[in-house]
């Protein structure tokens, strides 16, 4: 169910600078999702804050198109 700020919230609270899913018909939907971390303000690179999460819910037959298409019950 999409959230005010239109964000899904089976994708958690935080800020993400991109989220892709898989375009392959399948019973799973997998969202690849990376966080918006600072990269410029770390001193080396070890220190970059960014993070990739991947989201994989399954589809349904009923409910809303958001439901259906698996992104209101699957884990981040």
């Amino acid at each position: 169910m999409p959230a005010r700020h239109g964000s899904f919230r089976a994708f958690g609270r935080m800020v993400y600078e991109n989220a892709v899913a898989s375009p392959y018909p399948q019973p799973k939907t997998a969202v690849m999702l990376t966080d918006d971390g600072a990269l410029s303000t770390a001193l080396t690179a070890s220190a970059f804050p960014s993070e990739v999460y991947v989201y994989v819910g399954t589809k349904t037959n009923h409910g809303s198109p958001i439901d259906r298409a698996g992104l209101t019950n699957g884990n981040l």
